[in-house]
């Protein structure tokens, strides 16, 4: 048995609900999540990485060009991060609790100044380092308790690699570092023209 495999109970993300997300629309569909999770003890993980940061300063900079990321462009759901961060971040802003959110980043490809800067007053999760922590907090449960220190198998930094999916994890973080150091300006790279941008530009050029 997967070590993690009784840990969390459902996983709600956009790729593996297209469908829905194909009638109902993007607005809607996270919409429809956000009012679920607020009224339940769910959470809603903010992972965070330099794509995040580039499009929140674009959302707060009327003069920023909109933010399209290869990415957005490869993906059947296209870019559910900017309706995503003009949803949530209102909300976070509106409820004076931040129990329904979780803020991650790999420390070791990304940095808290990916961090929007509204959830700068809430815990920031540095993994691998506080995947630990983060479990707890995703199961609402404590990990410090009076007299006890809870642990859960197969999580912590020095053992989530132990098994297959967490050693491809860690596979990929490396991998990515490596990269990141091989190609300075990787993030540029990333960028990608939205269509009205580049329709502009081809008929500039005529």
């Amino acid at each position: 048995m997967h070590p993690w495999s009784d840990r969390l109970s459902e996983v709600v993300l956009d790729l593996l609900d297209s469908t829905t997300l194909s009638i109902v629309g993007s607005l809607q569909w996270l919409d429809c999540q956000r009012e679920q999770i607020v009224k339940s003890s769910d959470k809603i993980l903010l992972l965070c990485s330099r794509g995040v940061r580039a499009k929140w300063r674009a959302m707060c900079d009327a003069a920023e060009a909109r933010v399209v990321l290869r990415e957005d462009v490869r993906s059947a759901t296209g870019d559910m991060l900017t309706p995503a961060l003009s949803l949530l971040v209102p909300e976070f802003v509106r409820s004076g609790t931040f129990r329904n959110y979780v803020v991650a980043y790999f420390e070791d490809v990304c940095s808290e100044e990916d961090v929007p800067s509204p959830f700068n007053i809430t815990v920031r999760y540095k993994l691998m380092k506080h995947f630990e922590e983060l479990f707890f907090r995703l199961l609402n449960k404590e990990k410090h308790e009076p007299g006890r220190e809870n642990r859960i198998q197969g999580v912590r930094e020095d053992e989530y690699f132990h098994c297959p999916s967490g050693r491809a994890l860690r596979d990929a973080i490396e991998a990515f570092r490596a990269y990141q150091l091989e190609h300075p300006d990787w993030f540029d790279d990333e960028l990608f023209l939205s269509f009205s941008v580049a329709h502009t530009l081809a008929k500039v050029k005529t």
